[in-house]
């Protein structure tokens, strides 16, 4: 419907003529009356009764103004004209309303914000024949969201998309998904998975039933980084790698573990209530540690180091061995043996042991000879009170040693 801008103080007989139409003010009414338009009012015929009905006119105009009631008989027609609203204060005024109620869907202006209401039963829907629904800025040059048809929603910002639902979920695209402090991502029917950061940390909270699992399928490896320090690697179908100040000390191998780094290499094992640490070594059955079929190294409560061997036969023995060659064995009975006959020294000529405790000697070369008279023999040195013997194991012959008394 096309506006009307009526002179404020009129005349009667006054002239009034807007968008092609003619007003005559009548001031015994108080109205301006529509003037009867000659050719083609005649024309339509049977329009007549309908100007009638008018608030006032005797060749059928209407008083447009003043009837409270206003009906139409078919469509309206804006001509190529426009319909103007002025900006609306109330529900009362300057609104296009639609519905059984007068506040079902309202369309309006308020002077500030253009507004689409919503007040009535039901929802409210836009629908599209099978295309997009889009909405543009005020220039039409800024897409702002667009929802398609057995398709995907887009949201924008300043003309980029951003957002979008995708046949598997949700997409975001050239840009970030930002949460504030204590806002979490949550996964799972119960709040099984959380990540968010509470001001303080990032946190990875799983609270749900099973494990926290990391997978890579396609993937060589999965990185730890601080930076651009590298903290740990899990390299997929090989090793784990710590990593100390960019610096790797530790990795598995396929038969075990490394720890290596250049420089001084310390690896403490430590009981902080002094109740001693233990080391285990179970390379004989199933590498439990348990039960009596392991090796350890032990630091007791008490300061003394263990070395400690252990089988379910009894016959485990501590071995020593150099240069990849086995040379002194400590057995299952505690014996310190060589591992050859007469093959090594217990010290050397420059190296020697100050003293030798022990109870009686045993001295035999079995198996060699002497230097003198080319035999061998088997000796045993005991002492006496007051003397010093000596027993020919061969043939059973005992001696005393003759000394003489010095001091």
């Amino acid at each position: 419907m096309a506006a009307f801008n009526f002179p404020s103080s009129p005349s009667n007989g006054d002239n009034y003529s807007a968008n092609g139409v003619t007003f005559t003010y009548n001031s015994s009414s108080g109205a301006w009356i529509r003037a009867s338009a000659v050719g083609a009012q005649g024309a339509t015929g049977n329009t007549g009764a309908q100007g009638a009905t008018g608030a006032a006119g005797s060749n059928g105009g209407t008083d447009i103004v003043n009837d409270s009631s206003p009906q139409l008989g078919g469509d309206l027609d804006t001509n190529t004209k426009n319909i103007f609203f002025g900006d609306s204060s109330n529900s009362s005024n300057n609104r296009l309303q639609f519905g059984t109620t007068d506040k079902d869907l309202q369309i309006y202006h308020d002077g500030s914000h253009s507004r689409v209401a919503e007040g009535g039963t039901g929802n409210l829907i836009l629908s599209t024949n099978g295309g997009t629904v889009s909405l543009y800025n005020t220039s039409n040059s800024e897409d702002l969201a667009k929802f398609i048809s057995n398709g995907a929603v887009e949201l924008y910002h300043n003309n980029t998309k951003r957002f979008e639902t995708t046949s598997s979920g949700v997409k975001v695209s050239d840009g970030h998904l930002f949460l504030d402090d204590n806002q979490n991502i949550k996964l799972g029917n119960s709040n099984d998975f959380l990540i968010y950061h509470n001001g303080s940390n990032s946190i990875i909270n799983d609270n749900g039933t099973g494990n926290l699992e990391l997978v890579t399928n396609n993937g060589a490896k999965i990185t730890l980084q601080g930076g651009s320090d590298t903290m740990a690697n899990f390299i997929k179908d090989g090793a784990v790698e710590l990593y100390h100040n960019n610096t790797k000390v530790f990795e598995t191998t396929s038969s075990g573990a490394k720890v290596q780094k250049s420089g001084e290499v310390i690896t403490l094992i430590g009981s902080t209530n002094g109740d001693g640490v233990y080391l285990s070594l179970d390379g004989a059955s199933n590498g439990d540690g348990a039960g009596g079929d392991h090796a350890s190294i032990s630091h007791d409560s008490s300061g003394n180091f263990h070395i400690k061997t252990d089988n379910p036969s009894s016959n485990a023995s501590i071995v020593f061995s150099t240069n990849g060659s086995t040379r002194t064995v400590i057995d299952e009975s505690g014996h310190l043996k060589p591992i050859s006959n007469n093959t090594y020294d217990l010290g050397t000529s420059s190296k020697r042991w100050r003293n030798l405790y022990i109870n009686d000697l045993q001295l035999s070369n079995k198996g060699e000879t002497n230097n003198v008279d080319g035999t061998w023999g088997d000796w045993t040195l005991q002492e006496g009170e007051s003397d010093v013997y000596m027993i020919n194991n061969r043939s059973g012959k005992k001696f005393k040693i003759k000394m003489e008394e010095v001091e």
